[in-house]
């Protein structure tokens, strides 16, 4: 008997070990496992830059596979006057995938403003500099490159818009994707020698369906874009800044008919730079009025919601907005700089009724002005813009509160 109660509680404790390990075991898994997920949540956000030289402006869209494809300009030095342009796609984390760069002739300034993602690859535009070809004092084309999802280039294809006999003046600053899987891209032309902002609609294949000039605009040497976004039923809204220093919103229909146009503000100077179409059929305008970050938000039918500035809280010190998208909340976030001699990186939150939620300036000396926003595919956003002395490209990842972690 007493062999018995010997064995059996040898027994006993043998299997309680064993299933301690077991439980110890689980419970250390998951103890791993909630680690790693605090570890990456808190490396779910970073700032990456990348060395381009003769870089102004930069853009960014997110991926349908949770990375990043960025365009802008790349010298090959710092005292290189030309750019080609530049295309890099990245990871999740803004790991290099590939690079591309594109330069018809390397003594001139060759730009990418905008890209989109398309089922097979990205189309990017922006604008081709002929003139050291020419010999001619102007020659600008509107550049469109269709890549693969690799970095192959399958087509691209160039626009120009005559300005006088030896000279052409074309810019695309924003492309989108048509319902019929054509493009509509938006920049600068030029009709009988005065700076216009010009919609070019092509089919899949980059071929020229129609044009439409919207009207004459001030291209303030580059600083505020032709912006264009989808509406409801195959219309457009489209956005420009025109020479007296008012910036405009227009609806249009499929065909470039212009259905309504608005005046963003009538008593101060404002200068677009983006619109995006939001979830209620509507459009929200980002930009520049009276020196202040301006955020306006129309309905479909031209109505206007709200309009509010934001930035300027003291003298001497100016703020523009240069990009605008919606949050899941139907709210919005938006990108630009703050000016007190320097630029500084500002990042805004608002509601969808333009009250601030948070207002971030980064005080990292090698951020300057923002001019890209997205969101991301873990709810956080991402950022693009470039340094204060245009020698870098730089990307970062905030959370959704709008911090960035060590």
């Amino acid at each position: 008997m007493i062999v018995l109660i010997r064995l059996l509680t040898a027994t006993c404790i043998a299997l309680l070990l064993t299933m301690g390990s077991g439980y110890f075991a689980l419970a250390d898994a998951a103890s791993k496992k909630l680690k790693q997920q605090k570890s990456d949540n808190a490396s779910a956000t970073w700032t990456k830059t990348f060395t381009t030289f003769n870089n102004y402006r930069a853009a960014v869209i997110a991926t349908s596979d949770g990375g990043y494809l960025m365009t802008g300009s790349k010298g090959e030095n710092a005292r290189d006057n030309g750019s080609s342009l530049w295309v890099m796609k990245t990871d999740s984390r803004a790991a290099k995938i590939w690079e591309k760069i594109f330069s018809p002739h390397k003594s001139s300034p060759h730009h990418g403003y905008a890209a989109v993602e398309t089922p097979d690859g990205y189309l990017v535009t922006g604008t081709k500099n002929l003139s050291a070809l020419h010999g001619w004092s102007a020659w600008n084309e509107l550049w469109v490159i269709k890549l693969s999802k690799n970095g192959t280039t399958l087509w691209e294809k160039s626009y120009g818009c005559q300005w006088g006999a030896n000279t052409s003046a074309g810019e695309g600053r924003s492309i989108l994707r048509t319902d019929d899987g054509g493009f509509l891209v938006s920049g600068f032309g030029s009709v009988g020698g005065t700076v216009t902002a010009w919609l070019i609609r092509l089919d899949g294949n980059g071929n020229r369906q129609w044009e439409k000039f919207l009207g004459s605009a001030d291209d303030g040497g580059g600083g505020f874009p032709v912006s264009v976004a989808k509406a409801a039923e195959g219309n457009f809204y489209a956005s420009f800044t025109v020479p007296n220093a008012h910036a405009v919103v227009l609806k249009l229909d499929s065909s470039g008919t212009t259905v309504w146009r608005r005046e963003v503000d009538h008593y101060q100077q404002s200068g677009a730079e983006a619109l995006t179409a939001t979830g209620d059929g509507g459009v929200i305008f980002a930009g520049v009025g009276d020196g202040d970050g301006l955020l306006a938000k129309y309905d479909a039918s031209g109505s206007p919601g709200w309009h509010k500035t934001f930035g300027k809280n003291q003298q001497g010190r100016s703020a523009g907005l240069s990009a605008v998208t919606e949050t899941k909340d139907n709210g919005f976030i938006a990108t630009g700089g703050i000016s007190m001699g320097k630029a500084i990186l500002w990042i805004l939150r608002t509601d969808s009724r333009g009250n601030v939620v948070w207002d971030k300036e980064m005080t990292d000396k090698r951020l300057s002005t923002g001019y890209a926003v997205v969101r991301a595919a873990d709810g956080g956003y991402g950022v693009c813009g470039r340094d204060d002395k245009g020698v870098a490209v730089w990307l970062l990842k905030l959370d959704a509160a709008g911090t960035i972690g060590k």
